[in-house]
């Protein structure tokens, strides 16, 4: 008995022991995990950060569960870099080279997300973070532009023109290296492109996922052999033109889909071609749908120009894209303003079709795409500002404004696109089926964007770089305090409150809150944190 009662108490001391071992293993394992991880937080680089995507694109992305894990992960690393974490040490054409790696990283993206179709295996997440990173990954290969178009080994073009030229402004996907520049386009290739208006900034990010496209256009090939687009515009409607016309828009950057089906493509083509010029041809352009009701094709906007050539080719079996945008219900009152087809009612089942969800309909293959480097910047941060503004109306509840000079100038623009000899005059400007509402909302989002893009300007031109996403978002918020306070001084004076008596100075007027604003009352109990500034 004396004896097990000494084992039972040595055995517990070496289990006690073993355990303390082990807990003391685990616990200095994690404390290095977490050094490794912020170390990598701190030093981060692109190069690794390549490396390590590709590894897992070998082989761990078989399921939508790994699809979320891996993504979700990959993501938020890359969008919380700063412009310092940023390795700077490589020269322009190891950063060539990585905007290639890149590029094909991101036609790896889409073809796991074909596979995963293929096994009935995306959900809603999986879709969300494959937008996602592709998203980011291209943001990231446009900041590195920056470097790329500094190196003197960099050739840089006499005038970056549309589908144009050689060099990492061109990539083409490895499967089309026939592809060499505009004129090898076929009729039915879907043109996916950017403009540089706050406008384009907007379409691009008013869905529940961000975008980088505000515009698609669809190619067709006539008889002749000239190339034609086929495409619809805010203010002039629907047209079609000579690829000309698309090259001399000179947007930031431009994207080629191409379905496999040559002879379904053509036909889709075609038909959208027949049906624009008919109307066109009688003097009457088919307006552009405001409302973006795409089963609806009274008037038609940019997306449904595809949608409906694809649908009527296919006898109704193709309707694209596979995945259609959804609006966010805290964006309701800013679509109402610019006369998005929704209301309380209809907007949680209403879906419509922005630009940029072609870039997920894997039935199309991403042929080639193009940047102008000259404009990437310009378009980052007016992404930046419109990701920001959606923000403050989402959670801080802020709204257009409009005050006696946009309304007048809006009412001007209504008028002068109906007297004559006016009309003719303003056709490309005012179009007719534009309330004064939505010529005002569009007025004043170029002056707060105007205001916001000019302090990231100056912000960048005091720190002597350029700014990633989360600096921009960050300088965006502080501004936005800034104003505020302006504007709530302001208020207080005009009706006398205590301590802004008529015999104090007059507050500064303040440079968009009177135009883009929210109840001070209920911002004074917003408390921003990191999180807010960020997502």
């Amino acid at each position: 008995m004396k004896k097990n009662k000494y084992f039972i108490i040595g055995g517990g001391f070496l289990v006690l022991l073993f355990s303390f071992v082990v807990a003391y293993n685990v616990f200095f394992d994690l404390e290095n995990v977490r050094s490794v991880s912020s170390q990598k937080e701190e030093e981060f680089s692109f190069l690794n950060y390549i490396e390590m995507l590709e590894s897992t694109l070998d082989d761990g992305i078989n399921s939508s569960t790994d699809c979320v894990w891996h993504y979700s992960d990959f993501y938020t690393r890359l969008l919380k870099v700063r412009s310092s974490d940023i390795d700077m040490e490589l020269d322009g054409s190891t950063y060539a080279d990585l905007m290639e790696r890149s590029f094909k990283i991101r036609l790896s993206i889409r073809e796991k997300l074909k596979e995963l179709e293929e096994r009935s295996d995306i959900t809603t997440d999986c879709l969300k973070y494959t937008r996602n990173m592709i998203r980011a990954l291209r943001y990231a290969e446009d900041f590195i532009a920056n470097k790329v178009a500094a190196d003197p080994d960099y050739t840089r073009p006499e005038e970056y023109i549309t589908l144009e030229g050689k060099g990492p402004h061109f990539q083409v996907n490895p499967g089309f290296s026939d592809f060499k520049n505009w004129r090898n386009l076929k009729s039915g290739d879907i043109i996916l492109s950017r403009g540089s208006a706050f406008t384009s900034a907007a379409i691009a990010r008013f869905g529940e996922v961000d975008a980088q496209f505000s515009h698609i256009s669809l190619a067709y090939t006539d008889p002749n052999g000239d190339l034609h687009t086929v495409e619809s515009h805010i203010e002039i409607g629907n047209v079609v033109a000579p690829f000309i016309n698309h090259i001399n828009q000179k947007n930031s950057r431009t994207v080629v889909f191409r379905h496999a089906d040559s002879k379904l493509a053509h036909k889709a083509g075609r038909i959208m071609y027949e049906l624009v010029k008919k109307h066109s041809d009688s003097g009457e352009n088919i307006q552009y749908d405001f409302s973006m009701n795409h089963k609806n094709d009274d008037r038609i906007f940019c997306s449904e120009v595809p949608h409906i050539g694809y649908l009527r080719a296919s006898n109704g079996k193709m309707d694209i894209p596979t995945y259609k945008m959804k609006f966010e219900r805290t964006l309701l009152p800013f679509l109402e303003m610019i006369g998005i087809g929704v209301d309380e009612n209809t907007i949680d089942d209403f879906e419509s079709f922005a630009p940029g969800d072609m870039e997920f309909d894997t039935r199309f293959e991403l042929v080639a795409e193009w940047r102008n480097f000259d404009k990437l910047e310009d378009s980052r941060i007016k992404d930046a500002i419109l990701t920001k503004m959606f923000f403050w109306i989402e959670n801080f509840h802020y709204m257009f404004k409009k005050d006696l000079g946009t309304t007048v100038k809006s009412a001007m623009g209504w008028l002068l696109r109906r007297i004559p000899p006016w009309k003719k005059k303003y056709k490309t400007q005012f179009p007719l089926n534009m309330t004064t509402r939505q010529l005002g909302s569009f007025m004043l989002l170029d002056r707060v964007g105007e205001k916001l893009h000019q302090r990231i300007l100056n912000e960048q031109k005091k720190r002597k770089s350029h700014m990633t996403f989360i600096e921009m978002f960050e300088v965006l918020e502080e501004y936005r305090i800034e104003d505020y306070k302006k504007y709530k001084a302001l208020k207080h004076y005009r009706r006398q409150d205590p301590g802004y008596q008529m015999d104090n100075p007059k507050p500064k007027a303040p440079d968009f809150h009177l135009i883009f604003n929210s109840n001070y009352k209920y911002l004074d109990r917003v408390k921003t944190n990191s999180d807010l500034i960020f997502f």
